[in-house]
């Protein structure tokens, strides 16, 4: 592996670059570009890609990606970096979650692997998978809660026969990481209809490709310690597929590996009060009152509760809600 050449830029072994990629234009023919990382290390090994912003209301990439990439030398790296802080400029560019300035407001994370006669976002998502994602041995996929949550999880993901391929190393990489709870699903007939069959976890996975998603932090700023713990969390996998020397460190505490989760929608809109019980890694029963939906008189009007024995994954930052809103979620314990 003495080289990788993506969008035109080759980076030779021993050697680090940075520089931005064009992907589309602007209404006025104003240049979209992408920020670009390599890191080409100095024996060969695996390459994994760093793929962060997904949707543009997401800093966890951004964050984590440049500090995770700076803190390795190329001297000990056994492989090949690439790190794509913010993989959507389009809907960055606006602060949300699916692109307004495409025709369809597409999410990017539905899409994949894109069409290069599409709409401008499916055009994106296409030059990326063709020209990044599918160079990549692993990719370690960096959410968040966006605006309205914080997010504090493993995600995990893919139609039966994607996991059947890579779900074993997926689950690997995910104990590698830490304690953190992991959502440990397979794409069922309702998430296809949400349109997750589109997700990159599962355009990669379905090619070989596995995909470990890493949700921390949200409420639109940036978490430090959380962006830390990211950090460390994705150095001991890099140890486990050996593109770090030294083995991951057990970290202490117990992961759990939930098969389902459910986020309590609410039948009513209003203010959402949280309870007690509704906090983050919180390990609650079936039945626990999390939060209750005032109405602008005061009155509680419907409290919502855990819908089984479950660990708290994410939580409600924004407080107001309208009938259906996502609130807590709540990743199911199976003992």
């Amino acid at each position: 592996m003495k080289s990788i050449t993506l969008f035109g830029h080759t980076v030779f072994r021993g050697q680090s670059a940075c520089f931005r990629a064009p992907v589309t234009e602007l209404v006025d023919g104003t240049v979209v570009t992408v920020p670009v990382m390599v890191k080409v290390g100095a024996s060969d090994g695996p390459t994994v890609l760093l793929s962060g912003a997904i949707h543009g209301d997401e800093y966890h990439g951004p964050s984590a990606i440049p500090a995770l990439m700076k803190g390795i030398s190329v001297d000990e790296l056994s492989g090949i970096l690439i790190g794509i802080p913010i993989m959507n400029p389009l809907s960055y560019f606006t602060k949300e979650r699916v692109a307004s300035l495409d025709y369809e407001h597409l999410n990017l994370n539905r899409i994949w692997p894109g069409d290069p006669n599409g709409f401008v976002s499916l055009r994106l998502a296409a030059k990326l998978f063709e020209e990044v994602v599918l160079k990549a041995d692993f990719i370690f996929d960096h959410h968040e809660g966006g605006i309205d949550f914080l997010a504090d999880y493993i995600i995990l993901g893919g139609t039966a026969e994607t996991r059947a391929k890579v779900g074993t190393i997926q689950r690997q990489m995910a104990k590698w990481f830490g304690t953190l709870p992991v959502f440990d699903s397979t794409t069922d007939a309702a998430a296809v209809r949400l349109g997750r069959a589109g997700a990159l976890s599962e355009a990669a996975g379905s090619r070989g490709i596995p995909v470990i998603g890493i949700e921390i932090g949200g409420a639109g700023t940036v978490w430090p310690e959380w962006m830390d713990r990211s950090v460390a969390g994705s150095r001991r996998i890099l140890q486990g597929l050996k593109l770090l020397e030294g083995e991951p460190e057990p970290q202490p505490g117990h992961q759990y590996f939930c098969p389902r989760a459910a986020w309590p929608r609410p039948s009513h809109g209003g203010l959402l009060r949280p309870l007690s019980a509704a906090k983050m890694h919180a390990v609650v029963d079936g039945g626990t009152p999390l939060a209750e939906v005032l109405d602008p008189f005061g009155n509680v009007v419907e409290t919502l509760v855990a819908p089984f024995r479950s660990v708290i994954m994410d939580t409600r930052f924004i407080a107001t809600v309208m009938p259906g809103d996502w609130t807590y979620h709540c990743g199911e314990i199976v003992e």
